[in-house]
């Protein structure tokens, strides 16, 4: 066989082999948290993107909030939500994924600073 054909055939061997390569499939992440109580104070929000980084969202001046659908986590990725009032609120924080309600718990901001978080999972 020619050295060329054998170097043909392995060309077309490797790209069969990444054309194969199974996609890591990426995860939908919301955020929100929602006031419980009838306070007025406001709340600061941070919250892990995509890419790892913190975001940092405030002073927010209502009963809710939401980051949106936001694309781009991968599974076994980290995730999580602060929430730090300046006191006399309670809340209810959400982390969603695909839609569905993942990590869900009550807030009370005059025990300083709540977190939830969770490893992204199937």
């Amino acid at each position: 066989m020619q050295i060329t054909k054998k170097i043909f055939i392995l060309f077309l061997f490797s790209a069969f082999l990444f054309a194969c390569k199974k996609k890591e499939k990426d995860y939908t992440v919301q955020y929100r948290i929602q006031r419980t109580n009838t306070g007025t104070n406001p709340f600061t929000v941070r919250y892990v993107t995509a890419d790892g980084t913190t975001k940092s969202i405030g002073p927010v001046n209502g009963d809710s909030w939401n980051s949106g659908v936001l694309a781009g986590y991968k599974k076994k990725q980290y995730v999580t939500l602060t929430l730090e009032g300046i006191g006399g609120g309670t809340y209810k924080m959400y982390i969603y994924t695909s839609s569905a309600p993942y990590v869900v718990r009550d807030a009370d901001d005059n025990s300083g600073p709540q977190t939830i978080g969770k490893e992204i999972e199937e």
